[in-house]
């Protein structure tokens, strides 16, 4: 199950399981995902340290509990 995260989150997608109708966040993931065009390895480990630290400010205490994953991902030369 993917659903988008309402905006102010700090995060794009909520996970969880298949055909999963638990309540709003139990048993989910949140999901940020990033794109750069063009950048070199710091520039795409500075914006992971950038998406993670929204995360972390992200609102509620009940969303800031919930495991996270962030994805960046660099179009110029996929590493």
């Amino acid at each position: 199950m993917v659903e988008w995260a309402r905006r102010g989150t700090g995060f794009d997608y909520r996970l969880g399981p298949p055909g999963s109708l638990e309540l709003l966040f139990q048993d989910k993931t949140r999901l940020e995902v990033s794109g750069i065009r063009r950048g070199e390895d710091a520039e795409v480990l500075a914006r992971e340290r950038r998406k993670l630290a929204q995360m972390a400010r992200a609102e509620g205490v009940q969303t800031q509990t919930l495991p996270g994953i962030v994805v960046v991902v660099e179009f110029g030369a996929p590493r």
